[in-house]
């Protein structure tokens, strides 16, 4: 069929053309300066299934941009010129668009970092607190995660509602669409080859991704069903209503397939998930009862706890590594490093890689990440003693004969005697060999709040890796000042959980459903590491400085050498300079040859001496290079000895980070992600992504206008990949970074059909609602939007296939695996890709019809 690109220009230089909705032109006399839409937003009933016009000026006044008007002389170039002005303004809100949802993400990602601490009795009747997040994983992403991700598309469709005077417009649900689209095809083609060669990469939780995947599919089902099987072309307020509350329903799915109960068994249970009672089990006594809900808070506290042993021995491990690879840090600078290593090992949810699509937004994402995952001190009760060490690691010489131990004490009656029982036990350090085992008490007088534990350490003459031994505290308890015997809170204490000492094995008793209060307790870190640094080892050699700069006439100059890792014996070093552009005589100068340092000693100098020639302008360089010492020293790998150089950014990088300065003010106006646990830089970054979405709602709607194409064309392709695009940085940054698949694809489908639920469902119960107070009903052109639906339906429910058939072997996962098997699966999935856009532009033309 033939499209029609002209303006009808015909009538009386008062009259401007009224383009309905069947694509027929008739004159309405308007003033120059009236701002009626063009568009007919109340067809007649003739009218209202006929999404096809074919004249080009659908244009209608916008929200906050004032419509930039075609004139009746308005030439084709000068279309143009405006259209190219149009994709460049909405190329630089794109920018704006990704700058805010990266803030909007950090904010996300410091909320569903924050951790609870979990009251558990140990088997002397000690009660500990073990960390745990207090948002799960699948919570989080098919909730606050999805959401944040897909905010620009929700609130794309919102305003464009509003703006429209609470008529459902085209852009927003074509947007959401497309983005889908996008997200699902064109971003898991991209992870399939960012995976390293020939190793695959599996979602690890497949039944909640098969949970999500099926509600995406079945978001876009039921919007196809409303729109024209239902009632066609109408949406009603119970089905506005209906499908916002699909998302719950998604949720609560999700959470279930998370806890591996099914959907159909849950249903005669009074609980379900981690706790499960059947309605069987009620005549039964509260005993048997009980028992059946112990098992999986058993199995719950068992794995945190041996989370936080695990983390601890990893932690110790990592000290003794690091001391290797750094040994120019001191023993403190060291710890703290190797607690920001083992925290960056942690997975990371998508909204950790959305906030940072550069690896040199890392430092400030973790900043904030761990500046409120910490638990905030108004969770807890102020009236309950709590008893910690004041670090987590400590690190001595071995040859020092003892280690000091900080215990601190916080909050309760500090009028009231505390004290707190200790013991140490073996790590790769042992009793008698590396330390003396020790078991006793200590008390915290009235008002006195902290407490020293002394360990003795014994030296041996053997070299040896760096060793670790633990110190635990335990069973906590206060008494009065007047009174002659310690107390502690023994109630229901019978029906407490017990936890041996050996954190590999849990031995619960019956386990109440609230811990009881009590007086005094443990607080992290309850159990301390204390590494062993060896100090028989006659140490390493290094300059802490690698490149040294000095002018020509700076005369004689030292350069620094020292020792680290051991300073035992009487050590020779041999050095010499290596000729770079400067020559050894002529430029330059080295006094002597090598360096003897003595037992415990740890710096020396090198002394040179530069020429002076007066030369302008010439810069030199050389190289001075330290030999084998005399005395062997442990071997390490020339892997070891490597140096992190800063690299700095880019032109490119300049370039982009100019381009989008207007934006990252804009994004410095958020508060702090540490404001109110995060939810106000949330909630601010929602405030400027919404003032965005309506300005990007304008401009679109104009390009639209000003090419002579409609808002679903535009939807579709530009504005959905202008949105999306940011996406496949994070999605291909999370392959690099994670080991399975879960934050680059895995809450694809929950975004999908979040945006239907979410987006589609609050705007349309908005438009609605107000169709309804004026006594109208709410029209849809339902054409496009549900031809769009059921093709996305299909196309997608074969992308989803593909994919969980790659979890078979010998492929094994749904990113990477053979290079064959990718460059199948991407050709496939770009393929699905292209013929949906395809299909769809056809459909806006009207050169197809499906329905």
């Amino acid at each position: 069929m033939d499209i029609i690109l002209g303006i009808n220009i015909s009538g009386s230089p008062g009259t401007l053309p009224s383009i309905n909705v069947s694509g027929e032109a008739n004159e309405t006399s308007t003033t120059p300066g009236d701002t009626d839409n063009y568009i007919d937003l109340n067809p007649d009933e003739d009218q209202k299934l006929d999404s096809c016009p074919t004249i080009r000026g659908l244009c209608k006044e916008n929200l906050l941009v004032p419509m930039w008007r075609l004139e009746l002389d308005t030439t084709d170039d000068d279309r143009y010129f405006r259209a190219i002005l149009y994709v460049i303004a909405l190329i630089y809100l794109f920018i704006g668009l990704s700058v805010i949802t990266e803030r909007l993400m950090t904010a996300v990602d410091v909320i569903v970092s924050k951790k609870k601490q979990i009251a558990v009795m140990i088997s002397d009747g000690t009660i500990v607190y073990v960390t745990d997040r207090l948002w799960s994983e699948t919570l989080a992403n098919v909730t606050i995660v999805a959401l944040g991700s897909s905010a620009s598309e929700i609130l794309l469709t919102i305003v464009e509602v509003y703006s429209n005077d609470f008529q459902v417009g085209s852009l927003g649900p074509s947007a959401i669409i497309g983005s889908a689209a996008y997200n699902l095809f064109i971003i898991s083609a991209i992870c399939m080859f960012a995976v390293p060669v020939d190793k695959a990469q599996k979602i690890t939780k497949g039944r909640v991704f098969l949970v999500t995947a099926a509600w995406s599919v079945f978001a876009y089902i039921w919007l196809f069903i409303i729109l024209f099987v239902i009632s066609k072309g109408v949406i009603e307020i119970w089905e506005a209503v209906l499908t916002c509350l699909f998302f719950p329903g998604s949720v609560y799915t999700a959470y279930l397939a998370d806890k591996n109960v099914e959907v159909g068994k849950c249903m005669g249970r009074q609980y379900c998930g981690s706790e499960e009672v059947t309605k069987e089990s009620q005549g039964k006594s509260m005993e048997s009862v009980t028992d059946s809900r112990v098992g999986n808070v058993e199995a719950k506290n068992s794995n945190l706890l041996l989370a936080a042993e695990q983390q601890r021995n990893e932690i110790a491990l990592m000290i003794s590594k690091l001391r290797e690879t750094n040994p120019h840090l001191s023993l403190t600078a060291v710890a703290a490093m190797a607690k920001k290593q083992i925290m960056n090992k942690e997975p990371k949810s998508k909204a950790f890689y959305r906030a940072a699509k550069k690896i040199n937004s890392w430092p400030q994402i973790m900043k904030e990440t761990e500046s409120c995952t910490a638990i905030t001190e108004e969770e807890y009760d102020f009236n309950v003693t709590k008893v910690f060490f004041e670090s987590d690691t400590y690190s001595a010489m071995e040859d020092a004969g003892m280690v000091r131990l900080m215990v601190l004490r916080k909050n309760g009656d500090i009028n009231k005697v505390c004290r707190v029982d200790y013991y140490t036990e073996d790590g790769t350090a042992k009793n008698i060999l590396n330390y003396a085992a020790a078991r006793g008490s200590i008390i915290f007088k009235p008002l006195q709040t902290k407490a020293q534990i002394n360990i003795a350490l014994k030296s041996g003459n053997r070299i040896h890796e760096d060793e670790y031994f633990y110190v635990r505290l335990s069973n906590p308890k206060l008494r009065d000042i007047h009174e002659n015997e310690l107390v502690t809170d023994t109630r229901r204490a019978s029906r407490r959980p017990s936890i041996s000492s050996d954190s590999a094995s849990v031995d619960f008793r019956h386990i109440p459903f609230q811990m009881p209060e009590t007086d005094v307790s443990l607080y992290p870190p309850y159990v301390a590491t204390v590494t062993l640094v060896d100090a028989n080892h006659p140490g390493i050699f290094y300059f802490p400085n690698t490149t040294l700069i000095v002018e020509e006439n700076c005369g004689d100059i030292p350069v620094k050498v020292c020792r680290a890792k051991g300073g035992k014996g009487r050590i020779k070093l041999p050095y010499h300079p290596v000729n770079g552009t400067a020559e050894l005589g002529e430029d330059f100068k080295i006094f002597g040859s090598e360096l003897i340092f003595e037992n415990h000693e740890y710096e020396k100098n090198i002394m040179m001496r530069i020429s002076n020639k007066e030369r302008y302008l010439v810069r030199q360089y050389f190289y001075l290079a330290l030999d084998e010492p005399e005395v062997a020293i442990h071997d390490l790998d020339d892997g070891d000895y490597r140096y992190i150089d800063i690299q700095l950014p880019t032109n490119t990088e300049y370039a982009f980070h100019f381009l989008a300065l207007v934006w990252k003010l804009l994004a410095a106006l958020v508060p702090p992600t540490t404001y109110c646990m995060g939810w106000a830089s949330f909630f601010a970054c929602l405030l400027e992504l919404g003032i965005l979405t309506a300005i990007i709602v304008d401009l679109a709607s104009s390009l639209g206008c000003t090419i002579g194409v409609q808002d679903s064309f535009i939807g579709i392709s530009f504005v959905a990949i202008g949105i999306s695009l940011p996406e496949t940085f994070s999605s291909k940054m999370a392959v690099f970074n994670e080991a399975n698949a879960d934050a680059a694809i895995g809450n694809v489908p929950a975004c999908s059909a979040a945006n239907i639920f979410v987006g589609l469902g609050i705007a349309w119960i908005m438009a609605a609602t107000q169709q309804g107070i004026q006594g109208t009903e709410l029209f849809v052109l339902s054409d496009h939007l549900a031809s769009f639906a059921i093709l996305f339906s299909i196309l997608s429910f074969l992308a989803i296939s593909v994919l969980f058939a790659r979890r078979r072997q010998p492929i094994g996962g749904e990113l990477g695996g053979p290079i064959v098997q990718r460059i199948l699966t991407s050709l496939i999935l770009i393929t699905l890709w292209v013929v949906y856009l395809i299909l769809s532009l056809l459909i806006v033309f009207c050169v197809i019809v499906i329905f």
